[in-house]
């Protein structure tokens, strides 16, 4: 608060969602143009972020998302040809997905729009108001346990 006043954080917090809910909604749409959900699309850049492969609790804890969840989708996605499943050598426990051919040409044929969609989206941001939002949403998801916690707490009917 400044000066007892909470207006330049509500702003701050409205901001803040709505920015969130346009990133997420730009992604919906333009993964249905291809038929998937926006969390598909999201699993898939995420399988090329760990371009050596990666597990289901890798993604579920890169994108912050249920493991069940990611799991569901994964199936989706492979039944899709889009990931491929495999023993992972490192345990014999989880999977290592990957990308398959398939996948690789979606995405490269995405590239150019996607370029432009982020050029128009992140206009005018330096590397320096990206770092610092990046940092600014880092505390907030380093903080998302407490949070919840303190939400478990409340029990408005009482």
């Amino acid at each position: 608060m400044v000066k007892g006043n909470d207006v330049a954080f509500r702003h701050f917090v409205s901001n803040l969602f709505a920015a969130a809910d346009i990133v997420w909604r730009a992604r919906g749409r333009l993964s249905q143009k291809f038929g998937m959900t926006a969390n598909q699309f999201a699993i898939l850049l995420a399988v090329r972020h760990f371009s050596t492969g990666t597990s289901v609790r890798q993604l579920a804890d890169h994108l912050k998302m249920v493991a069940a969840n990611v799991t569901k989708e994964v199936n989706n996605l492979a039944a899709q040809q889009l990931l491929a499943k495999a023993p992972d050598p490192k345990d014999s426990r989880a999977l290592s997905i990957t990308l398959t051919p398939k996948a690789y040409r979606l995405l490269r044929a995405l590239l150019p729009i996607s370029r432009e969609i982020n050029d128009v989206q992140y206009q005018g941001m330096t590397a320096a108001d990206m770092h610092t939002i990046s940092d600014a949403c880092a505390r907030i998801i380093g903080a998302e346990d407490q949070i919840l916690r303190l939400i478990a707490t409340v029990d408005v009917w009482k």
